[in-house]
């Protein structure tokens, strides 16, 4: 059942958008296999087996499943990793995902500042390579952050923002997800 749950979380809407599916069921055996006592599966990322992917892309699902786990630390330790190779591979695409999950990690041990510090890097990111799908939650959640420090106007402006870009952008699974969202603050 635990890997049934496993499988369930690595399946979730952050792995639908997945280009290749062959790809996603690779990611998704690389971390289920082990602890089924089966070897670890092959795969190159983009035909290319130098890419720094092939690296982050395992090490970004282990933490993933460590934070559905409620393994914080654990969870928090493989997304710095992620982010040290990103940093040092200038890597903004996993780098914005790793800081959005440890601000996800210090909001939720109640680190307002450093979760808010590591969500306004992650939307310069966003913003320099055109992520959407990162800078609209990011938005929301440095609102929430606001909101939650009593700073309830500037936190709603921020989220309405992020809905606003979610619309200006035409994503309308963004808009209906995160004007929902902002329904419950106002």
């Amino acid at each position: 059942m635990k890997l049934f749950n496993k499988l369930k979380n690595l399946n979730s809407e952050k792995y639908s958008e997945h280009s290749n599916k062959d790809d996603l069921a690779t990611e998704i055996a690389n971390q289920l296999f082990p602890e089924l006592g089966i070897g670890k599966a092959s795969f190159i990322v983009d035909g290319d087996p130098d890419n720094i992917n092939n690296l982050l892309v395992p090490l970004s699902m282990k933490g993933d499943m460590l934070l559905a786990e409620g393994k914080m630390d654990e969870a928090m330790d493989c997304f710095k990793k992620v982010e040290k190779i990103c940093r040092e591979h200038d890597n903004k695409d996993f780098l914005s995902s790793s800081l959005g999950n440890q601000s996800l990690i210090l909001l939720k041990q109640n680190d307002l500042d450093g979760a808010m510090e590591l969500l306004i890097e992650k939307e310069q990111c966003c913003r320099e390579i055109n992520k959407i799908s990162g800078l609209v939650p990011c938005i929301f959640n440095q609102g929430y952050i606001l909101y939650l420090k009593n700073q309830v106007d500037k936190g709603l402006d921020r989220m309405k923002e992020a809905t606003n870009i979610a619309l200006e952008c035409g994503s309308t699974d963004l808009y209906r997800k995160y004007t929902n969202l902002y329904k419950k603050f106002k």
